[in-house]
């Protein structure tokens, strides 16, 4: 499973973190990124590191 967050900076200063739970659905943001918002976007950037399912957060609590 691939799962990460893609942040995605507009030149206009907006900032937006889509959830893409597999690589489908990160193809189909970058493909979105390509055809329609060329031009309009800054940068393009997937954040892996640190998601966590719920069930996942449950069993860190006892370690912080």
């Amino acid at each position: 499973m691939s799962t990460a967050v893609l942040e995605i900076k507009f030149k206009d200063g907006r900032k937006y973190r889509i959830f893409c739970a597999n690589a489908n659905q990160q193809l189909k943001v970058r493909d979105m990124y390509h055809q329609e918002l060329n031009g309009k976007v800054k940068s393009i950037k997937p954040i892996t590191n640190g998601i966590h399912t719920v069930k996942q957060f449950k069993n860190m609590i006892p370690h912080f």
